[in-house]
Protein backbone atom coordinates (compact mmCIF):
# COMPACT_ATOMS: atom_id res chain seq x y z
CA UNK A 1 0.00 0.00 0.00
CA UNK A 2 1.29 3.13 -0.86
CA UNK A 3 0.69 6.16 0.82
CA UNK A 4 -0.07 10.06 -0.84
CA UNK A 5 -0.89 13.48 0.52
CA UNK A 6 -4.24 14.52 0.10
CA UNK A 7 -4.22 18.55 -0.64
CA UNK A 8 -0.96 19.04 -2.59
CA UNK A 9 -0.74 19.74 -6.13
CA UNK A 10 3.29 19.06 -6.25
CA UNK A 11 5.25 16.00 -7.38
CA UNK A 12 4.22 12.61 -5.91
CA UNK A 13 6.23 9.58 -6.17
CA UNK A 14 5.02 5.90 -6.14
CA UNK A 15 7.61 2.78 -6.42
CA UNK A 16 6.73 -0.12 -8.08
CA UNK A 17 7.48 -3.36 -9.84
CA UNK A 18 6.16 -3.80 -12.89
CA UNK A 19 4.37 -6.76 -14.56
CA UNK A 20 5.84 -5.90 -18.27
CA UNK A 21 9.18 -3.80 -18.65
CA UNK A 22 7.39 -1.22 -20.40
CA UNK A 23 6.59 2.70 -20.00
CA UNK A 24 3.54 3.85 -18.16
CA UNK A 25 1.07 5.53 -20.11
CA UNK A 26 -2.14 5.96 -18.05
CA UNK A 27 -2.53 6.82 -14.40
CA UNK A 28 -6.20 5.23 -13.00
CA UNK A 29 -6.97 5.86 -9.40
CA UNK A 30 -10.82 4.96 -8.33
CA UNK A 31 -12.30 5.63 -5.11
CA UNK A 32 -13.22 2.71 -3.38
CA UNK A 33 -16.13 4.13 -1.28
CA UNK A 34 -17.77 6.28 -4.44
CA UNK A 35 -16.18 4.52 -7.36
CA UNK A 36 -14.87 6.94 -8.76
CA UNK A 37 -12.71 7.14 -11.40
CA UNK A 38 -9.60 10.04 -12.60
CA UNK A 39 -6.31 10.09 -13.63
CA UNK A 40 -3.34 11.34 -12.75
CA UNK A 41 -0.79 13.26 -14.62
CA UNK A 42 2.54 11.52 -15.31
CA UNK A 43 5.64 13.78 -14.87
CA UNK A 44 8.26 11.22 -15.29
CA UNK A 45 9.41 7.99 -14.57
CA UNK A 46 12.62 5.93 -13.29
CA UNK A 47 13.40 2.52 -14.28
CA UNK A 48 16.01 1.42 -11.17
CA UNK A 49 17.43 -1.79 -10.24
CA UNK A 50 15.07 -3.65 -9.36
CA UNK A 51 12.16 -1.44 -9.33
CA UNK A 52 10.91 1.64 -11.36
CA UNK A 53 9.74 4.51 -9.62
CA UNK A 54 6.49 6.91 -11.52
CA UNK A 55 6.26 10.73 -10.58
CA UNK A 56 2.81 11.95 -11.00
CA UNK A 57 0.50 15.24 -10.01
CA UNK A 58 -2.89 15.12 -8.83
CA UNK A 59 -5.42 17.99 -9.07
CA UNK A 60 -5.90 19.39 -5.25
CA UNK A 61 -9.47 18.22 -5.33
CA UNK A 62 -9.28 14.83 -6.43
CA UNK A 63 -7.21 12.75 -3.07
CA UNK A 64 -10.07 12.62 0.07
CA UNK A 65 -8.39 13.06 3.35
CA UNK A 66 -8.90 8.90 5.08
CA UNK A 67 -9.48 7.49 1.95
CA UNK A 68 -8.13 4.15 0.04
CA UNK A 69 -8.22 4.69 -3.63
CA UNK A 70 -7.09 1.61 -6.28
CA UNK A 71 -4.31 2.74 -8.69
CA UNK A 72 -3.22 1.36 -12.03
CA UNK A 73 -0.87 1.95 -14.42
CA UNK A 74 -1.29 1.17 -18.36
CA UNK A 75 0.99 1.20 -21.22
CA UNK A 76 -0.04 2.74 -24.38
CA UNK A 77 -1.54 -0.65 -25.28
CA UNK A 78 -4.03 -0.36 -22.68
CA UNK A 79 -2.01 -3.73 -20.86
CA UNK A 80 -1.65 -3.17 -16.99
CA UNK A 81 0.95 -3.22 -15.44
CA UNK A 82 0.79 -2.61 -12.16
CA UNK A 83 -2.20 -2.33 -9.22
CA UNK A 84 -1.53 -1.24 -5.95
CA UNK A 85 -4.01 0.16 -3.15
CA UNK A 86 -3.29 4.13 -1.88
CA UNK A 87 -4.05 5.46 1.51
CA UNK A 88 -4.61 9.49 1.50
CA UNK A 89 -3.53 11.17 4.55
CA UNK A 90 -1.88 14.11 5.32
CA UNK A 91 -0.02 12.85 8.60
CA UNK A 92 4.06 12.34 8.32
CA UNK A 93 4.94 9.07 7.27
CA UNK A 94 7.39 8.77 9.74
CA UNK A 95 4.87 9.29 12.07
CA UNK A 96 1.50 7.40 11.28
CA UNK A 97 -0.30 5.05 12.44
CA UNK A 98 -3.37 3.55 12.27
CA UNK A 99 -4.64 3.57 15.52
CA UNK A 100 -2.68 6.71 16.67
CA UNK A 101 -2.20 4.78 19.99
CA UNK A 102 -5.39 3.51 20.57
CA UNK A 103 -5.10 -0.14 21.35
CA UNK A 104 -8.10 -1.80 22.86
CA UNK A 105 -7.67 -4.66 24.05
CA UNK A 106 -9.27 -7.54 23.33
CA UNK A 107 -11.97 -9.25 25.24
CA UNK A 108 -10.91 -11.77 27.74
CA UNK A 109 -13.09 -15.18 28.02
CA UNK A 110 -13.11 -17.80 30.29
CA UNK A 111 -11.94 -20.22 27.81
CA UNK A 112 -14.21 -23.04 28.59
CA UNK A 113 -14.80 -25.86 25.91
CA UNK A 114 -17.10 -28.28 25.33
CA UNK A 115 -16.33 -31.46 24.19
CA UNK A 116 -18.83 -33.49 22.49
CA UNK A 117 -17.86 -37.18 22.03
Amino acid sequence: MTILLPVISTVQTINYIPHYNTAVDSIIFTDEQENVEFSGTLVGETSLAYYNSVELTLDTTQLIEQRVYMVVFKDSSDNVLFTDKVFSTSQPINTFSVNNSGYINPPTTTNQYIIYE
